[in-house]
Formats: C-alpha cells, structure tokens, sequence
C-alpha cells in the first residue's frame, strides 16, 4: 500500500513538472512573439537640391516597405536634423508635410511605398553654402530616431540680372569608372542687350564642379548626348577654342560648349551655373538655374534597415 501511494506521488511529481515545464515553454514562446521586433527597410536616392533666391524648401521621396508606415505619420515627428556628415554641423529643419502617394517600387527583392517628406530649413544666409553627403534624422515622440542620407543641398540666395539669354541646354554624358558622368554642356548665349557683353567666366553652382577655362565654340549642336567628349572636341562641329574672357556682340549669340572637371567623378544629373560678366566696364552675374540633364538609373540608392518597436 505505501509503494502505491509512492508511485503515485512520484506520479503526481512528474506530471506536475512536466506541465510546469510545458507552461514556461509556451510562456517563453508567447513572450518571444510579442517582443519581436518589426523590420522595416527605408531607401533614398541622393540627388542634389538647389534653393535658389529665397527658397528654402524642398521635398525628400523616401520609400519604405511598410504601407500606411506609422513612422512616417506627421504627427508621429518631434522633430528633424539635418546633418553634414564631413563636419560637425547640424540644422534644424521644419518638417511641413509627409504624403504617401499611390506608388510602389521593387528594389532589391523587396517592395517599397513612396512617400515625399516635404521640409523647409531655417537658415538666414547672403552667401552660397553648400552642404555635401547630407543626411536627415528623424526623431520620433517615441524617442527613436532613423538616420536616412539625402545627397547634397546647395543654397544659392543671391539674385542676378536677365541681360543673358541661356537656350538649348544639353548635356554631354560619358560613363567613366562605371558611372554616368556629365562632362560637358552646351548652350546658346543670346546678348539681350544694346551693348557688347564681356563674358568674364562661367561657373558651376556646385562646389565639387569646376568649368575649365578653354571653352569651345560650337558651329551647331547635331551631336548625341553620348558622344565621347574627346570625340566631339576634336570634332568639325567645334569650330574653335578659346578662353576667357569672352566677348558677345551685342543682340548676337554664340554656341559654347563648357568642359567640366571634377576632383572626383560622381553622378551629377541636375546642374546651375553663374555667368560673370562685364557690360561697358560694369561687372554683373546671372544665373542659369538648375538643370536635369539626364536620367539614370545607375545612382545607388541607400537603403537602412530599422527594427521597429
């Protein structure tokens, strides 16, 4: 009788751990489920942003892999930092508006939603500042926060004259070190004006692209945009080169064509320039606004993974 009720107990034991192990395992389990965590990819194209005269908004298009993204719901938002990542400075910056749009994009085996995050920066300058390898943070209400790279910001306050009248833009796009480069541009130069013009130089808008001082003068601009730039410089459709100063007879035009460099290559789809030049001994500049000269789809986009909470 007592090895019965011995057995029975040891019995009892058995299914009494047996049930405590089965009840900390699906504990474990249940624990596990609720606390993973969410896995969202957020991907960005660099490009370059122009803000010229008083300008000082611009819109991001930011994809994620969550549709209706809380993370990307305005009021969701604390606040925004804009970053450059070669120097210590940082802004803030006034996020005005996030809109996802009806548009999905397949990258990387994964699908994103597009949505644009439209921003506005709070900088009173006189002079042109360009911020390279910018980056945004988002900081959340919920104390986190995602660091996304956006591409280069060039300001650009100033205003100029409208004596020059710039026409025919098109781009010379070579690819070099597996990436598409503009290495040239050509234009027309229209002098509006009753007087000669002196064009004194031509410049880029961006820091990291300079125009080299030997300009060629073009007879027409029956060329492809791929063409090699060493092919068309050697080409019967440049007629001549010279350099700066240049001089523009009044209400003529002339055909130039403008040789970039660059201190490294780098894909530069939109460009602005400055025109300096001189009008009966006076000194002026005039812009040419920011311009797409090609698409591509060899820019890398950047894409952060973000564990979710």
């Amino acid at each position: 009788m007592n090895f019965m009720n011995c057995m029975k107990k040891l019995l009892s034991i058995k299914i009494i751990i047996v049930s405590l192990l089965m009840v900390f395992a699906i504990t474990t389990i249940v624990l596990a489920l609720v606390n993973r965590k969410k896995v969202n990819y957020y991907m960005t194209y660099p490009k370059e942003y122009y803000l010229m005269n008083d300008n000082k908004s611009f819109s991001v298009n930011l994809y994620s892999t969550q549709k209706n993204d809380d993370y990307l719901e305005k009021e969701n938002v604390e606040r925004v930092l804009l970053t450059d990542k070669n120097s210590e400075n940082f802004y803030e910056v006034k996020l005005e508006n996030i809109v996802e749009n009806n548009e999905i994009v397949s990258y990387d085996n994964k699908k994103f939603s597009k949505y644009r995050v439209d921003l506005k920066i709070p900088i009173e300058t006189k002079d042109n500042m360009q911020i390279n390898d910018a980056s945004i943070t988002i900081y959340y209400t919920s104390s986190e926060n995602i660091k996304l790279s956006i591409g280069s910001i060039i300001f650009n306050p100033q205003k100029g004259e409208s004596d020059i009248k710039v026409t025919h833009l098109k781009g010379i796009v070579n690819e070099i070190e597996s990436k598409m480069i503009l290495m040239g541009v050509g234009m027309d130069i229209n002098n509006t004006t009753k007087q000669d013009i002196k064009i004194l130089s031509i410049n880029t808008l961006d820091e990291r692209i300079n125009v080299k001082n030997q300009i060629c003068l073009l007879n027409n601009q029956d060329y492809t945009n791929e063409i090699k730039i060493k092919e068309l410089e050697n080409s019967n459709i440049v007629s001549s080169k010279l350099n700066f100063p240049i001089i523009i007879k009044k209400e003529e035009q002339q055909k130039l064509l403008l040789l970039l460099e660059y201190d490294k290559p780098i894909t530069i789809q939109t460009l602005g320039f400055i025109i300096e030049y001189e009008i009966m001994g006076k000194n002026y500049h005039q812009f040419i606004n920011p311009f797409q000269y090609f698409n591509t789809t060899s820019k890398k986009a950047e894409i952060v993974r973000y564990e979710c909470y």
